[in-house]
């Protein structure tokens, strides 16, 4: 996959069901941005515009225009497009399996302390 991923300039995830695209965390690994729906689960982690791009849910007018403007910020704007790369690049570091390993272990050492207190 990683050939893949360093070979495209951005990810879109058209699925408006989806549970939480796992290739859109892979491809912000890769600092290439994503395009995902409004009720998709990795919408939570796109600041619109910042490190991604959301369009609203079934309206296939607004996934264009998110579209169109990935493209035009990708070729008159490449300066903004490595800004919102390196921002993707940086939310996938957040949301890391070593991340979310690290904070199951401190919720459960959390719970544990919790438990003994009372």
């Amino acid at each position: 996959m990683e050939y893949f991923y360093k070979s495209i300039d951005c990810l879109i995830l058209p699925s408006i069901n989806e549970a939480f695209g796992l290739v859109v965390l892979e491809a912000m690994s890769y600092s290439k941005p994503a395009l995902v729906s409004s009720t998709a689960g990795a919408c939570e982690i796109i600041d619109d515009n910042n490190n991604g791009f959301i369009f609203i849910r079934k309206s296939f007018k607004d996934f264009l225009l998110n579209l169109k403007k990935i493209i035009n910020v990708y070729e008159n704007n490449f300066t903004l497009y490595k800004k919102i790369s390196n921002k993707a690049f940086l939310t996938s570091k957040k949301y890391s399996w070593k991340s979310f390993a690290l904070n199951i272990i401190k919720s459960i050492d959390n719970d544990i302390i919790k438990s003994i207190n009372i």
